[in-house]
C-alpha cells in the first residue's frame, strides 16, 4: 500500500528539480542580458523612435512635398527631401542636426521669365527657381559639388543680387557661380575675404549666423586658388 505513495513523492522530487533547473537557467539568461545588453535595452526602451512626416507647399504653380525623417540612434539628426508633383525623383535633399525645423522660404526674384525662392534652415541655404515654360529646379551645394553650373547665365542676376546682400549663406552659395561668369566685383570681394578682411557692417549683419567669418574666409581662399 505504501509503494504508490513513494513513487508519487519521487515524481514530485523530479518535478521540483526540473523546475529549479529551469529557474536557474532563466536567472543566468537574464543576468547575461542585463550584463551585456542592458545599455542596448535601455536605449531601445527609452530613446524616441524615428519620426517620418511630410509637409506640402505650393510654389510657382507646383505642389512641393517636404518629406523628413528624424533619427535618434547614434546622432540626433533629420534628413529632408523635397519632391515636386510634376517631376519624378527628388528635387534636392539636405541634412540638419536635431529635430526638423521648417525651412524659411522667401521669394527673392520675380520677372516675366524667371522666379526664384531662397530656402534657409540653420547652415543650409539654397534656392529653387523656375524659368517660364519649365519646371522648378534647385541650386544648392549639391549642384556646386557636382560642378553643375548649366544655368549659370540664367541665374546670374539672382546670384549677383543675393551675393551683394553680403549674407554668409548667399556668399557660399553664389560665389563660384559668379566667378564662372567672370564677375570681377565678386572676385575682388572674395579676395578680400580670403585675407580675412571683413567690414564692420558685414560682421554686424551676420552676427549670430551659424556660418562664421572663418568659414567664409576658408571658402573664399579655396575659390581664389581655384580661379586665380
Amino acid at each position: 500500500m505504501n509503494k504508490p505513495i513513494k513513487e508519487t513523492e519521487h515524481l514530485h522530487t523530479i518535478f521540483k528539480l526540473i523546475i529549479a533547473g529551469i529557474v536557474s537557467v532563466l536567472v543566468i539568461v537574464v543576468s547575461c542580458c542585463l550584463a551585456f545588453g542592458g545599455s542596448f535595452a535601455y536605449v531601445w526602451l527609452f530613446t524616441p523612435k524615428n519620426i517620418h512626416k511630410e509637409v506640402s507647399i505650393q510654389q510657382a504653380g507646383e505642389m512641393l512635398t517636404i518629406r523628413y525623417t528624424t533619427t535618434y540612434a547614434r546622432e540626433h539628426s533629420t534628413d529632408v527631401y523635397i519632391f515636386s508633383e510634376k517631376q519624378s525623383g527628388e528635387l534636392t535633399h539636405y541634412l540638419i542636426d536635431g529635430d526638423f525645423v521648417s525651412p524659411k522660404i522667401k521669394q527673392i526674384y520675380n520677372t516675366q521669365s524667371l522666379v526664384a525662392y531662397e530656402w534657409s534652415a540653420g547652415k543650409v541655404y539654397f534656392i529653387t527657381y523656375k524659368e517660364k515654360g519649365s519646371v522648378i529646379q534647385p541650386f544648392s551645394s549639391i549642384q556646386i559639388d557636382a560642378g553643375n553650373f548649366q544655368d549659370a547665365n540664367l541665374l546670374y542676376p539672382v546670384a549677383k543680387q543675393q551675393f551683394n546682400t553680403r549674407k554668409w549663406g548667399c556668399i557660399n552659395l553664389f560665389a563660384e557661380l559668379l566667378l564662372k561668369c567672370n564677375d570681377t566685383e565678386a572676385k575682388a570681394t572674395l579676395q578680400r575675404y580670403a585675407r580675412g578682411l571683413f567690414t564692420d557692417e558685414e560682421m554686424m549683419q551676420n552676427r549670430g549666423s551659424p556660418i562664421t567669418s572663418s568659414d567664409v574666409q576658408e571658402y573664399a581662399a579655396k575659390l581664389i586658388s581655384k580661379y586665380p
